[in-house]
């Protein structure tokens, strides 16, 4: 086929070219909160600008993503309201950053406060267990957890929840306790 410097090039050299169509589209921005989260308190998420980013590159590529994520680190985050800048990296389906890839911004800003969290006594009432000569066997949670200002928690000792009624029910079931 050839010679380069007295060697002789017996097979041929390939390239492989794939070809791919360029497109754009908007993907959501979802902040992960990133380290070792205290028991007592928990971040929470008060805004997040932008809430969606514009990724361009290859159709396949662009495909594959299907958030953007905004870590913030748990540390930073404390009692009084802040705002962050954060990094934005296009992620799949596993969570795998896909490269490759262009986002219209490279940063979000992100608020967060740390809220507290309490554990508190929860009160439900439940009517109809024992109707129709038949015994209901109904589990209801004793406590809920709740997460709040301190000011706003210090105030709280219990929940009450809207009364459940079981007597028409017949069968194993499950039914969602609403805070009044």
């Amino acid at each position: 086929i050839g010679k380069i410097n007295n060697v002789e090039i017996t097979t041929k050299q390939k390239i492989t070219i794939v070809v791919d169509e360029l497109i754009a589209a908007e993907k959501p921005v979802q902040v992960t909160i990133t380290g070792e989260m205290n028991d007592d308190q928990e971040p929470y998420i008060v805004q997040t600008s932008p809430q969606k980013v514009m990724v361009s590159g290859a159709k396949t590529l662009v495909d594959s993503v299907v958030k953007v994520n905004a870590p913030l680190d748990v540390d930073k985050v404390a009692n009084e309201l802040k705002a962050f800048t954060v990094p934005l990296y296009p992620v799949d389906g596993a969570g795998e950053t896909v490269d490759k890839v262009t986002l219209d911004m490279s940063s979000a800003s992100v608020s967060a406060v740390n809220l507290n969290k309490k554990t508190v006594r929860l009160n439900v009432p439940v009517l109809g267990q024992d109707v129709q000569n038949l015994e209901r066997i109904v589990t209801v949670p004793k406590t809920i957890t709740i997460k709040g200002m301190d000011v706003d928690l210090d105030s709280v000792s219990s929940i009450s929840a809207e009364v459940i009624d079981v007597t028409d029910i017949y069968e194993d079931t499950s039914i969602p306790i609403v805070p009044i």
